[in-house]
């Protein structure tokens, strides 16, 4: 069995390696989370470049573009039946003003329940009914099938949320042909939102308000040109409508790894997306990112790690994406991949570096 670890956002150069100006951290710059287990699987093994995202790794190995990994992945994912038609995903936020700016907060700031989710969208339902109708798959995630005289917004240039949350609204709208007229659809649903009874209840109790929806990935479902594993848990459902596209078995995250190895069948290509990082390092939350580190190595890479070296599985992939945006300043992160078998282990030579070492490029991080 290969197990393959997905993590975005543990190689995250405003937390490893912060510009004091813009971040405050401790005075010795101690941002390097603890997560020994994965050094030595980094240190032991075989390395390459990866891809500089979440989506884009993904993709990458699925044979599609990452601007393919549409709506319509993440409606699959998420239970629903996307056929051949054009979907949007519109989830939930909070905008709030930043000196000059909006900035946008995602549902992972805030918790919205079923009941708050249906009357919103009905709200919303009756306004824009029938161009454009809202289906909510879950509270977080609501999703809305374009008919035909908007199929074009296939055509705009989306920001997905994972890239949006944190980050001023001004520079993540849609852009292309008729990006106007889907500004003014956000502005039409933050003026409904503003005033429905959900709105006024949570500001009485002091809960951040919902209001605004986030647009990204118009598309239809992309067929994978490959299926690249045969099982992936994943909390993310693009990540699992992928997929399902591809003819694989998807499932939401376990526990933890011990618990998936007292069951699993000791065959195939399993991946893992561990994904909990990327929050608190898109808001640049450094004490969450560190103990959100100190868990993955409890629960994933140090569990793994033991069965690798058991040989209660044959192989692991450990996947560190890297990233094209700190905070609001444009920069590059190249990614590195290590696979490592039972005998890199034993391979005490080839030294275990820090974490901030493997910020450059994977040719460079790679050893001789």
């Amino acid at each position: 069995m290969h197990v393959h670890l997905l993590v975005p956002d543990l190689l995250r150069r405003n937390l490893l390696a912060p510009d004091q100006k813009r971040l405050a951290v401790p005075a010795d710059n101690a941002a390097a989370p603890a997560v020994p287990s994965a050094l030595q699987l980094l240190g032991r093994g075989r390395h390459r470049g990866a891809a500089t995202s979440l989506y884009d790794w993904l993709a990458d190995r699925h044979g599609l573009q990452p601007v393919q990994l549409t709506a319509a992945t993440s409606l699959l994912g998420d239970g629903g039946a996307p056929g051949g038609d054009t979907w949007l995903r519109a989830d939930p936020v909070q905008l709030t003003v930043d000196r000059d700016s909006l900035v946008l907060a995602d549902a992972s700031t805030f918790s919205i329940t079923a009941d708050e989710a249906a009357a919103l969208a009905q709200a919303i339902n009756a306004h824009f009914a029938p161009v454009l109708q809202f289906d909510l798959r879950t509270p977080l995630h609501w999703y809305a099938r374009l008919g035909d005289e908007l199929k074009s917004a296939a055509a705009l240039r989306w920001t997905p949320l994972h890239r949006a949350r944190g980050q001023a609204v001004r520079g993540n709208l849609p852009q292309g042909d008729n990006a106007m007229r889907w500004n003014a659809l956000a502005n039409e649903v933050q003026m409904l939102l503003h005033s429905h009874p959900v709105n006024a209840a949570r500001e009485a109790r002091g809960d951040p308000l919902i209001n605004s929806l986030w647009f990204w990935g118009a598309g239809p479902l992309a067929t994978p040109g490959s299926r690249a594993f045969g099982q992936v848990y994943a909390d993310d459902p693009v990540a699992r409508g992928l997929t399902l596209a591809a003819g694989g078995s998807a499932a939401p995250l376990p526990p933890d790894a011990r618990a998936w190895l007292q069951q699993a069948a000791n065959t195939g290509q399993v991946l893992f997306v561990l994904d909990a990082l990327s929050p608190p390092a898109d808001y640049a939350d450094h004490e969450q990112w560190l103990e959100q580190a100190a868990r993955l190595e409890r629960d994933w890479f140090a569990p793994l790690l033991a069965a690798l070296r058991s040989e209660r599985i044959g192989m692991l992939t450990l996947a560190l994406p890297g990233n094209t945006t700190d905070d609001d300043v444009a920069t590059h992160t190249q990614g590195i991949e290590t696979e490592v078998v039972s005998g890199d282990l034993r391979r005490f030579w080839r030294r275990v570096r820090p974490l901030r070492r493997y910020l450059m490029a994977a040719k460079d991080a790679s050893h001789d």
